[in-house]
């Protein structure tokens, strides 16, 4: 995942570095062949290892980065088009498993289904800029859903929802901040699906994402239509309701659906917790993540210490029963 997270920030340090004036010193396109030997490196490693990851955002992972790499540096592919066209077929499919029918993720944790929706994007602008429509109309209908997912749990605040675990750093670091890219998805979504969408606040530095990856095509702003009260998200299990004249927002986070799909690696114990924020202040909230190391000791609250009770039921808003926690013990 790390060296997956390196080529993609390469692949735009190259872009940025080969737009330099042409006249410029040979210092530029030194550094331009170093960059390349970089990348080319980066290709052979993961082309020997990609698909064999753990079956949630890490294989997603994968699979997007053999497309992109059999997409953007078809002379590092054996055989590009037939890369090409298999990595295609195996993120389609992916995706097809992942994400779940009202646009959520089987994952049940919004940060690692915006790295989905950074994938998605990526696929849909690149299959459009390449003449190769089909695919782009599959990743744009996705596209929509998945969106619309995120745009409805941050509002028109655009204050993310820290659901299950978070590591808080994008797959595209485009913009001067490195956490959620709530503003960048909706000014996204208002250049490519509905301009009449309220703009993102003018203090949201991650829309500088979505400026470098639409190339500079922002949507105008215009009078914004009405927003919706309510947005259920049912097979995902969130449920958002909000009042306009209060900038009141209300999150109520039921929880997976019977027979759903599931991959519960990095879901807390959130079932029956809500979150408020009021004109963009938040009051009650989800706690986060705060650690991934299982077995960092603390003494208040046990051998399993903060990682265990950061994802467990006493630490999210919502009914716990002598803190007992019904996704069972965290592994």
């Amino acid at each position: 995942l790390v060296v997956i997270q390196r080529l993609l920030a390469l692949s735009w340090t190259w872009a940025l570095v080969s737009a330099r004036p042409l006249a410029s010193s040979t210092i530029g396109m030194e550094l331009e062949f170093d960059i390349l030997r970089i990348i080319f490196a980066d290709c052979r490693f993961l082309q020997a290892r990609l698909g064999d990851s753990f079956p949630n955002n890490h294989l997603l992972a994968d699979r997007f980065a053999a497309w992109y790499i059999a997409t953007l540096f078809p002379e590092f592919c054996s055989q590009p088009e037939h890369d090409r066209q298999l990595a295609e077929a195996a993120l389609h499919g992916e995706l097809q498993r992942q994400v779940l029918a009202d646009g959520s993720g089987f994952e049940h944790a919004t940060h690692y289904h915006e790295f989905g929706c950074e994938m998605v994007l990526a696929h849909f602008l690149l299959s459009r800029r390449n003449g190769r429509n089909d695919d782009a109309t599959w990743s744009a209908a996705l596209l929509r859903r998945m969106l619309s997912f995120q745009l409805d749990l941050g509002g028109p605040e655009c204050r993310a929802a820290a659901v299950g675990n978070a590591t808080e750093d994008p797959l595209f670091p485009l913009s001067a901040d490195e956490g959620w890219a709530t503003g960048a998805f909706r000014e996204t979504y208002r250049a490519l699906f509905d301009p009449t969408l309220s703009a993102a606040p003018a203090d949201d530095r991650s829309v500088e994402r979505a400026y470098w990856l639409l190339g500079g095509g922002l949507a105008r702003s215009q009078p914004a239509a009405a927003h919706p009260r309510y947005a259920p998200s049912p097979h995902g299990g969130f449920y958002i309701l909000s009042d306009s004249d209060q900038g009141s927002r209300l999150v109520f986070r039921t929880g997976p659906v019977p027979g759903e799909r599931v991959m519960g690696g990095h879901m807390h114990a959130d079932l029956l917790s809500v979150t408020l924020s009021l004109r963009g202040a938040a009051i009650l909230v989800d706690p986060g993540t705060y650690s991934y190391r299982l077995q960092a000791h603390d003494a208040q609250h046990g051998a399993d210490g903060w990682r265990a009770y950061f994802a467990g039921p006493q630490a999210h808003n919502g009914p716990s029963i002598a803190g007992v926690d019904p996704l069972g013990a965290l592994a």
